[in-house]
C-alpha cells in the first residue's frame, strides 16, 4: 500500500477546498417589486382625503406580474365614436342648479353639492404622472365617504398618446387575479361628447377607464370604480367637463 506523505495530503485538501469554492455562487438579492399600495398623505391638514382608486387598480395587478402566464392581448379598439371629441369641449362649464363649480389646471367640472371632493397629494400625483393641481376625485352622494362603493377620477397627464395610455392600463387589468370582464367600450354622452376606453369587473367591483388626447403632449384620463358605480349615474357630472389650454 503506497504511503501518502503529509505534503501530498495537504495538497489534496487544498484542491478540494478550491473546488468547492469554485462551485459556490452567491445568489444576488432580488430588488423589491414596487407597488402603489402606499397610502399617500398630504402635509396640508385642510386638504380632503387623498383618492386611491387608480393607484389601487394598478397595484392589484403588480402582485401577479411576476407569475408566468399567457402574453397579454393587445388593447382592442373601442367601437367608433359618435360625438364631439373631448378636446373640442372648451369654454365655461355649465353649472346646473344644486351643482358647484370645481376648477383645476386645464379643466373644470360641475359637481352636485352633496358629493365629496377629493384632492390629490404629490406622491399619488407622481404615481399617476400628473400634478395635484391637474387632478380631482369625486365620491357621489350614495357612496358617502366610502370610495369602494363609487369613485370618479379625472386628471390631465403630460403624455403623447391616449391610445398607449389605455393600452398600458388594459394590460394591467389583464393580469389581475379574479378578472371577470374586460371589454372595449366608449362613453356616448346624451349631450354629444364621446371618448373611448374599456370596462372591467372583478371581485364584486366594476368600473371603466377612458382617455382622450387634448393636445400633442397632453391627455385627459377619466375613470370610475366601485361596487355601485354605474356610468349612466355619473354622466350628468361628466357632461359638464370643459377643457382649456392650460398646463
Amino acid at each position: 500500500m503506497p504511503v501518502i506523505s503529509a505534503g501530498m495530503r495537504k495538497l489534496g485538501l487544498c484542491c478540494i477546498i478550491i473546488g468547492l469554492t469554485a462551485c459556490t455562487t452567491v445568489e444576488p438579492q432580488a430588488e423589491p417589486t414596487p407597488t402603489l399600495d402606499t397610502v399617500f398623505e398630504t402635509a396640508d391638514a385642510v386638504v380632503l382625503p387623498t383618492f386611491q382608486a387608480d393607484a389601487e387598480s394598478t397595484a392589484a395587478s403588480v402582485g401577479v406580474t411576476a407569475e408566468i402566464g399567457p402574453t397579454p392581448l393587445p388593447y382592442p379598439t373601442a367601437p367608433g365614436l359618435q360625438g364631439t371629441p373631448l378636446a373640442q369641449r372648451t369654454g365655461a362649464c355649465p353649472v346646473p342648479e344644486g351643482y358647484t363649480l370645481e376648477q383645476r389646471v386645464g379643466f373644470c367640472i360641475a359637481v352636485p353639492g352633496t358629493w365629496t371632493i377629493q384632492n390629490v397629494d404629490g406622491g399619488l400625483a407622481a404615481a399617476l404622472e400628473t400634478t395635484p393641481g391637474q387632478a380631482i376625485g369625486l365620491l357621489p352622494e350614495w357612496a358617502g365617504a366610502d370610495a369602494s362603493i363609487c369613485q370618479v377620477t379625472v386628471y390631465i397627464a403630460e403624455q403623447g398618446s391616449a391610445q398607449d395610455h389605455l393600452a398600458a392600463r388594459f394590460r394591467e387589468f389583464q393580469e389581475r387575479a379574479g378578472l371577470a370582464e374586460l371589454t372595449p367600450n366608449s362613453i356616448q354622452s346624451p349631450d354629444g361628447f364621446a371618448v373611448s376606453g374599456f370596462e372591467w369587473a372583478t371581485g364584486g367591483r366594476f368600473g371603466g377607464v377612458y382617455a382622450a388626447q387634448l393636445s400633442p403632449n397632453r391627455l385627459v384620463h377619466i375613470s370610475h370604480s366601485g361596487t355601485t358605480c354605474a356610468l349612466e349615474n355619473l354622466l350628468p357630472v361628466l357632461q359638464t367637463l370643459r377643457f382649456t389650454n392650460e398646463g
